[in-house]
């Protein structure tokens, strides 16, 4: 039987956070007018934390 390896919390956040549900995501209602996007991305740990990645996109208009 494997032994399960024991991972300290920052350690979980690298290498499993992307296997948690995502909980919210959030970005600015004005996105397109303003040609920025500020979004939050949260995901929900059992235990309830909550670890977030913020994101800004400068948005380019195509010709």
């Amino acid at each position: 039987m494997a032994k399960q390896q024991i991972l300290s919390p920052e350690n979980y956040i690298r290498q499993r956070a992307r296997n948690l549900p995502l909980y919210k995501c959030f970005i600015n209602t004005n996105w397109d007018e303003q040609g920025l996007a500020y979004i939050v991305v949260s995901r929900k740990h059992i235990t309830g934390i909550l670890p977030f990645a913020p994101i800004s996109l400068t948005l380019i208009a195509s010709v």
